[in-house]
């Protein structure tokens, strides 16, 4: 298990600051939106519109944790005695920041109606097509 320390807290705090304000701000808008009397129309965007905001704000605070993230790494890295190249840690970083990214267009997506089983499929089969290119590239990385 990894431990958090103060500085790891420190940072998580400074990560989502600003996203934990706007938060406060958009969930008080959807509790009002909800309870003014709105055509159904406009309520339903509103409302949309609102947790996009906060789908957005939220991935916001998670892609810029990225402190934490590399500080748990190499906690990790120094219990498994494994020594890591500085590209392999901003390679690590990088697909962190692509999966928040892609999670959160993902979501947005999604509440807007647009069907993501097929895109999600299409990345799952462009994924294991990149795996299998990569193989043995990783396979000199992981060399024990």
């Amino acid at each position: 298990m990894i431990g958090i320390n103060e500085h790891t807290k420190a940072t998580i705090k400074d990560a989502f600051e600003k996203p934990l304000r706007i938060m406060v701000v958009i969930v008080g808008l959807y509790i009002a939106v909800l309870n003014l009397p709105y055509d159904l129309q406009t309520d339903s965007l509103m409302v949309r519109g609102l947790k996009t905001v906060f789908i957005i704000t939220f991935a916001y605070g998670l892609y810029y944790m990225d402190q934490v993230i590399t500080i748990a790494m190499s906690k990790f890295r120094r219990k498994i005695q494994f020594e890591a190249s500085e590209i392999l840690k901003k390679f690590t970083l990088r697909i962190y920041h692509v999966v928040i990214i892609l999670v959160a267009i993902t979501m947005v997506a999604d509440l807007f109606g647009i069907n993501v089983n097929s895109i999600i499929a299409g990345l799952g089969i462009a994924g294991l097509a990149v795996a299998l290119a990569a193989q043995d590239t990783l396979a000199n990385v992981f060399v024990v």
